[in-house]
């Protein structure tokens, strides 16, 4: 059986994005497009801003944009309002948005974990330059309306063991009720040693996850797989998957997204362990 993990040391460097079209001194590697792994509802990409790297003002008219900020700052334009990011901030673009994002750092990157939700490509995103977005003086995080800092998103009590949530800490960052997504999930878990998610599928969504830290096994179908640090597994949508910690005393973090909905209730939950 083929592995389903991929590494980013792996993926190359996307050399079509150009400073002419919007996308100066930007590092992007696809960790999951239609090309690369099939996928049909969404796309995610690892972006690096190198110092003063930037995404010059532009729209994208078929999908929905989430940025999670890995680590460095980004100050980050969203239609009218102008905010500061960093380190485990998300913000939700939602589709025809114009928006801009620019690394004002001149010597530090920026890492960010950049998902389109209802396109599987750049392309099929709809990419259009927006030359005229004018960009207003930063506003307080805590103001911004599309902005969600990771410590202020609750845990989700509700996902019990019974139902094979098995200690694990669950963070919704971006559903149709929390931002008002329509095309594309991200939440963050933490799974301290010992901890895993059953064998389960999800009729309605396909699914990515991507390792921030520590180490695990994934599920994939009756095969488990072991993955690391920026490590991307993506799964079709029905497919029987699953995660675990088989770590005595290290937790393992990861980042995840359901492509094709806003909501583990539209994505479905099917037990199949």
């Amino acid at each position: 059986m083929t592995r389903p993990v991929r590494s980013l040391a792996e993926i190359e460097r996307d050399e079509t994005l150009h400073p002419e079209d919007g996308w100066v001194d930007m590092d992007v590697r696809w960790l999951v497009t239609d090309a690369t792994v099939g996928a049909r509802h969404h796309a995610m990409a690892r972006v690096l801003f190198r110092p003063d790297g930037r995404h010059l003002g532009h729209a994208h008219a078929n999908a929905d944009e989430i940025l999670y900020i890995l680590r460095g700052r980004l100050c980050v334009t969203l239609g009218q309002e102008t905010v500061s990011v960093g380190p485990e901030d998300v913000c939700y673009v939602p589709a025809g948005m114009p928006h801009a994002l620019r690394n004002r750092n001149g010597s530090e990157p920026c890492e960010v974990l950049m998902i389109y939700g209802g396109a599987a490509s750049v392309e099929a995103a709809g990419h259009v330059l927006r030359p005229d977005l004018v960009k207003s003086a930063p506003q307080p995080r805590a103001e911004a309306r599309w902005v969600r800092p990771l410590a202020t998103v609750p845990s989700d009590v509700r996902l019990t063991l019974d139902t094979g949530w098995v200690n694990m800490d669950v963070k919704w960052l971006v559903t149709d009720a929390a931002l008002g997504a329509r095309h594309c999930v991200l939440g963050r878990t933490v799974f301290p040693p010992g901890a895993r998610h059953e064998g389960h599928s999800h009729p309605q969504a396909e699914e990515a996850l991507y390792v921030v830290r520590g180490r695990g096994e994934t599920l994939d179908g009756d095969t488990w797989h072991p993955i690391g640090v920026e490590d991307v597994v993506f799964t079709r949508t029905g497919v029987r998957h699953g995660f675990r910690n088989p770590s005595p005393t290290e937790p393992c973090e990861a980042l995840w997204t359901y492509g094709g909905v806003g909501s583990l209730a539209t994505a479905g939950y099917v037990e199949m362990r």
